[in-house]
């Protein structure tokens, strides 16, 4: 695009510039030129928002000095002293995340993607930036989240075990990776078989196939291990994917319950172990009798909800937990009860300021005839989850509030061709239901000629490339001029899953373009060609002329006496007299001449194509006469308007074809001297 505007005249250069300088400055990313010394040439709109400096404050001054991190200028000064000479850079024609410098003194993540431009012997670099710092704190937030998950998993007492519906590990807590003695690298993507013996999966195996089934199941199980018999209590729960709902893997918790079997020879060191285990879990474990009466309440009662286990031993339910909490949790209960495992989440009432909410898990417990006797509970304290979830969710909502509101069409595209995304403009200017939208091909959507304008844009951005285009669509009996661009979705891998794609309606900029050049060519009050116009299209016609060997004329004329109408009758009146000449003048010459307006009354014809002398001595006859003609001004009066002609006539060959202007206005002047009202000549 530079070299283009290197090679335009003055006049399309300045369009060409105004026209780049409007797509910088409504860009949603911030431009930033630079020299090869690192000055900033060019600073946009939103380079001003981004960084809080202006484009006059920023203009001229060292980059190092305004946005970069003062522990990475040094680097930043060595990297543009060998770009100025090379044009290249760590950064040059990539797209990386960089920390930039906010005026006020903070730090925050960019997206940066810089290319090179060679200017003379050196090279200058163009910027574009984009804030990336709340998704980066969205990256970490969700990171952290993670962790808290992996910490809790790591603090159960048991093996845990994500696996996948082909029975890949996709996670194993620490417990797990010990007593297997295998590193997270090895764990991860290894089936179940590979990570047990055949002993061992045999035992596992039939209750795999029914988790897999969707149903829960647990069971125990005894292996020899180390040097004696081991005792497992494992459970199985399926894993349903979000969309859906079908079973797409299980989690897999398996407890050593050796100690449980030793206590039968060992019964009160193999209690006091268990109880020991079961109140330093991080959730709370009791035990139900069918009558819903505390067996076993662990310590974490006490921690979490302050109520001493032993006080809770004897009692139903709802004798010592809340109205609230038992109306929550007593159809669970029931169902426990009559033999199903159940999970839920439940809320207590605010406690110390708060509320809490938890996971609960609860198992019936059966006899050898195989009747409930009771109910196994487990409690996770998942209060800062929610949170979590909620804080995303309303991000989420926040975030999608705002692309509804803005006055763009923001969509997402897959590999597919399928939108996955888009704002609720989609309806204004499409007139589809965004929800019915989502998931269906831009095809069906657009139709085939809209869908055929974007579908060479489409494949190369989903190569990977970044694309900016516009085109011109017509929807709803609509036609908008659309700058579209098209933003791959580059994963760590360097595969584009789809498209971010952002089109703005630049229709009103084109048009008010398109007016614009229209009044930079043409007469605001006559609507004629103005002097600029008058002048290209006078060189134009002495070129054709030249060529085809063919006469031309040029006719210059003006208003007799044009300063005593302004002066008796009014400006109002004086401007409705040249727009009614003007109108005369258009009327009786040929469509292939050119009328203009030079300034205030002057006016000026070419005649072109000419065959015989009379032909320009004729239509300049005409235009005298056509002047002469009464003028009815808008209050009713008539006036008479009568204007001096001059013409010269070239005959195609010779000199004197440059100051023919010239010599139509030394004829002018000898038409007024010669009483006005009348024509003079100079044929060459």
């Amino acid at each position: 695009l530079l070299g283009q505007l290197l090679h335009q005249g003055p006049h399309e250069l300045a369009q060409e510039q105004s026209r780049v300088r409007a797509i910088l400055d409504n860009s949603n990313d911030a431009f930033i030129g630079l020299d090869g010394s690192g000055d900033v040439t060019d600073w946009n709109l939103c380079a001003e928002r981004m960084f809080g400096y202006s484009r006059a404050e920023a203009v001229g001054r060292r980059l190092a000095e305004l946005i970069i991190p003062h522990e990475q200028r040094e680097a930043h000064l060595a990297g543009m002293a060998h770009f100025r000479h090379t044009g290249r850079g760590k950064v040059v024609n990539q797209q990386v995340e960089v920390v930039a410098l906010h005026r006020d003194g903070r730090h925050f993540d960019v997206e940066l993607s810089v290319a090179a431009a060679a200017a003379g012997e050196e090279f200058v670099a163009h910027a574009f930036v984009r804030d990336v710092s709340q998704r980066k704190a969205a990256e970490r937030q969700l990171s952290a989240s993670e962790q808290r998950m992996r910490d809790i998993a790591n603090a159960i007492p048991a093996m845990v075990g994500v696996f996948d519906a082909e029975e890949r590990c996709l996670y194993a807590n620490e417990l797990a990776l010990k007593v297997h003695a295998l590193g997270p690298d090895r764990a991860v993507g290894s089936t179940l078989r590979e990570g047990l013996d055949e002993r061992s999966y045999a035992l596992h195996e039939p209750h795999v196939r029914a988790v897999l089934q969707g149903q829960r199941r647990s069971f125990e199980g005894a292996l020899p291990w180390r040097g004696s018999t081991g005792y497992f209590q494992v459970h199985l729960v399926p894993m349903h994917d979000e969309q859906t709902q079908q079973v797409s893997g299980f989690y897999l918790m398996t407890f050593d319950i050796t100690a449980l079997h030793s206590a039968q020879l060992q019964q009160e060191r193999g209690e006091r172990r268990l109880r020991a285990i079961a109140d330093n879990v991080p959730a709370l474990i009791s035990h139900l009798d069918a009558d819903g009466r505390y067996l076993f309440a662990n310590r974490q009662f006490d921690t979490l909800l302050g109520l001493k286990p032993e006080q809770l031993l004897g009692h139903r339910i709802d004798e010592v937990r809340d109205h609230g909490y038992v109306e929550q949790i007593m159809p669970w209960l029931h169902r426990a009860l009559g033999g199903e495992a159940v999970a839920f989440e439940s809320q207590t009432g605010p406690r110390n300021g708060e509320s809490r909410n938890y996971q609960q898990t609860y198992v019936p417990e059966f006899d050898d005839d195989n009747r409930v006797i009771g109910v196994f509970a487990i409690t996770f304290d998942i209060t800062e989850r929610k949170l979590a979830e909620q804080r995303v969710s309303d991000a989420q909502a926040h975030l999608k509030a705002i692309a509804d509101n803005l006055p763009v069409l923001i969509s997402y595209i897959d590999r597919g061709h399928r939108l996955t995304f888009v704002n609720k403009t989609f309806q204004t200017w499409i007139g589809v239901d965004p929800e019915l939208a989502v998931g269906s091909h831009l095809k069906a959507l657009l139709g085939p000629e809209l869908y055929a304008q974007r579908l060479q844009q489409l494949d190369q951005a989903l190569a990977g490339e970044r694309i900016e285009f516009e085109v011109v669509s017509q929807a709803l009996d609509t036609k908008r001029h659309l700058h579209t661009v098209y933003i791959p979705d580059r994963h760590a891998d360097g595969s584009v899953h789809g498209i971010y794609a952002l089109s703005a309606d630049v229709t009103a900029m084109k048009d008010a373009e398109r007016r614009l050049e229209e009044l930079a060519r043409n007469d605001a009050l006559t609507g004629l060609p103005n002097r600029r116009e008058f002048e290209t299209r006078l060189a134009q016609a002495q070129g054709r002329a030249r060529r085809n060997r063919r006469a031309m004329a040029v006719i210059f004329m003006d208003i007799d006496h044009f300063k005593g109408i302004n002066d008796s009758l009014g400006h109002a009146a004086g401007d409705l007299v040249l727009k009614e000449v003007a109108s005369r003048i258009r009327a009786t010459v040929r469509t292939t001449d050119t009328a203009a307006r030079l300034a205030g009354d002057e006016f000026v014809v070419i005649l072109e194509g000419l065959v015989v002398e009379v032909e320009s001595s004729h239509i300049a006859a005409k235009l005298v006469a056509a002047i002469r003609a009464p003028m009815t001004l808008s209050d009713g009066r008539v006036i008479k308007v009568t204007a001096s002609v001059g013409m010269a006539r070239w005959g195609g060959v010779g000199e004197g074809a440059e100051d023919i202007l010239d010599r139509a206005d030394r004829a002018l002047y000898r038409a007024k001297a010669a009483g006005r009202d009348t024509f003079a000549q100079t044929i060459f």
